[in-house]
């Protein structure tokens, strides 16, 4: 008894399982935040293709036993990972291969009640026993009209319960330097100058002092403001050159937004340094 194994098919089926999961992944961390969309779409692409590969090598040159499947488990899992996200720290490479395992039992999961208790299994294995066969390119036709749906529906449902606060990477640039940092857009920051309506972000003064130095000279202005569990008080406000906005899927340029510096540290001091206005990712002037 033999088994012939095809391995073009096997390495078709490998490339589509470890994109699903590679996608899964990505959204979680959020590792390609901030890239184009062709340049995410190829770094899924070419760490699907590096796991799929390596399981066609495994089968050809019959890599089999403890020390294989190690290799199998962590060091090609985390492979894949780097070549999305790039070299990270451990921490998050960890993060993302155990993501990516979660992903694939709660995928495996699915397809195995989809395959064994609903007539989708006779379909494909006992076509004798059913009225209708589904070829496999009934399948393909099948997915590619599912999974627009399913995007879509997620995206309706998950902007319903949309929660209030969101942490994005964002840019700021003034004077020709240029910082990179995580910003909160809370819906509850309400802060504009009263003298032309703008919205006011927020930023610690910690990190606006490393592109533009002492303030003095930046032609700052005071503002009122009035914070939950504060007293009021007035605020400097500072309009550097440009805003860059990650938005997940897309990135906006506000150009001369203001900025007011915060002194103090924010709840969330470890995961954001700045709280953008919301209508700045509303793309209006507030």
């Amino acid at each position: 008894m033999h088994y012939e194994i095809y391995i073009d098919v096997v390495f078709c089926i490998n490339f589509v399982m470890d994109y699903i999961m590679l996608s899964i992944t990505d959204g979680v961390l959020r590792c390609t935040n901030g890239t184009r969309p062709a340049v995410r779409l190829l770094k899924r692409y070419a760490a699907a293709a590096a796991g799929a590969l390596w399981v066609c090598v495994i089968i050809v040159f019959r890599l089999y036993g403890p020390v294989w499947n190690i290799i199998t488990y962590i060091p090609a899992c985390a492979a894949m990972i780097i070549i999305i996200a790039g070299i990270k720290k451990p921490a998050m490479i960890l993060k993302g291969i155990g993501i990516m395992y979660l992903a694939a039992c709660l995928l495996g999961g699915f397809v195995h009640i989809l395959y064994y208790y609903t007539t989708f299994g006779y379909m494909v294995s006992r076509p004798d026993y059913m009225p209708y066969t589904a070829s496999i390119w009934h399948i393909a036709a099948g997915t590619a009209l599912f999974t627009p749906a399913l995007k879509i529906a997620y995206t309706r449902i998950s902007a319903r319960f949309k929660i209030r606060r969101f942490v994005y990477e964002i840019e700021i640039e003034h004077g020709g330097k240029k910082i990179c940092l995580k910003a909160l857009c809370d819906t509850g920051n309400s802060l504009t100058d009263p003298y032309n309506g703008e919205p006011v972000n927020i930023i610690c003064s910690e990190c606006l002092n490393m592109i533009i130095g002492d303030i003095a000279g930046c032609g700052y202005h005071l503002v009122p403001y009035k914070a939950v569990g504060t007293d009021e008080g007035l605020i400097p406000v500072v309009r550097l050159d440009r805003l860059i906005l990650h938005d997940g899927q897309k990135t906006k340029v506000i150009d001369k937004p203001l900025f007011a510096l915060y002194s103090g540290e924010f709840a969330g001091h470890e995961e954001y340094r700045a709280i953008v206005h919301p209508a700045l990712m509303g793309g209006t002037k507030g």
